[in-house]
């Protein structure tokens, strides 16, 4: 089973040696991909748009991917088994709180270099404008709010989900919260509109600037404790499993159409054709 979790934000001051912490914790969990996050809350402009290159996300995935190269070398040579190498998309997530942002998303998505684009809504308007007309693949609802800053409607909702929009809930609040009750019912709430369609879960971790060894149990959960904890809310393990592998992969299929769809020919490096053909 191909475990995703599709969103870590992104922290430029953390070491590349805690990142490893990061990611050798998550290939032992049995993750197979995860997808770094540049969280964008300011205003910005088609002019302006953040690249993986100059937040900083690009070096560190050419670093560990130089490093993965390495072990690779050199299991080759002492004839040792390799394991699957953990899988890395990079992602933009975006604080939509004014139609100014969502027009200028409206106009062109496929400038943007990251893999894949998500909106976090703030009001009934943003919400319904980004179910109907935003070409994103992800809208993030935030279950760490007393209340949610829209109404969940079922109109709305499927609407999104008959376009390829999936929808995501971070599970981080739920462990750092005292009160629960207010994440659990808006979770609740989402779950029962979209009946498990098109639903996937994060961990929505905040890198640290400094990673302990202690601290990696409770910044990264085992897939299958995950599984258990969604199956508590009604839903069967099956579909709580689907919102940490086989929605996640759907999320990154529907990216690479989207980057793709009004293109003839797509140019792409030749180590991600496997990925791609996989998912297909």
């Amino acid at each position: 089973m191909a475990y995703w979790d599709l969103n870590w934000y992104f922290n430029p001051l953390t070491s590349q040696d805690d990142y490893e912490l990061l990611f050798q914790r998550a290939e032992e969990l049995g993750y197979r991909g995860i997808a770094l996050t540049f969280y964008q809350k300011d205003h910005f402009n088609l002019g302006n748009v953040p690249k993986p290159r100059t937040v900083g996300i690009d070096h560190v995935l050419a670093e560990r991917r130089a490093r993965q190269e390495k072990v690779k070398s050199e299991s080759r040579k002492k004839k040792l088994f390799q394991k699957g190498q953990l899988e890395f998309a990079t992602r933009l997530a975006i604080y939509l709180d004014t139609m100014e942002k969502a027009q200028m998303l409206s106009l062109n998505t496929q400038s943007f270099e990251f893999d894949i684009v998500s909106v976090e809504p703030q009001s009934d308007k943003l919400f319904q404008h980004a179910c109907q007309n935003l070409d994103v693949d992800i809208i993030t609802i935030s279950c760490s709010e007393f209340s949610l800053p829209f109404q969940l409607k079922f109109p709305m909702i499927s609407l999104a989900i008959s376009r390829g929009i999936y929808f995501e809930v971070e599970y981080g609040p739920f462990i750092s919260s005292e009160d629960k009750s207010i994440q659990v019912s808006n979770l609740l709430n989402l779950y029962r509109y979209t009946r498990g369609k098109n639903l996937i879960l994060t961990s929505g971790m905040r890198v640290p600037e400094k990673i302990k060894r202690f601290t990696l149990p409770t910044l990264i959960r085992h897939p299958h404790d995950l599984e258990c904890f969604v199956s508590m809310f009604g839903m069967s393990i099956e579909n709580a499993r689907d919102t940490i592998s086989t929605h996640c992969l759907n999320v990154l299929n529907h990216s690479q159409a989207r980057r793709t769809h009004k293109t003839v020919i797509d140019v792409m490096p030749i180590g991600k054709i496997n990925r791609i053909n996989e998912l297909w």
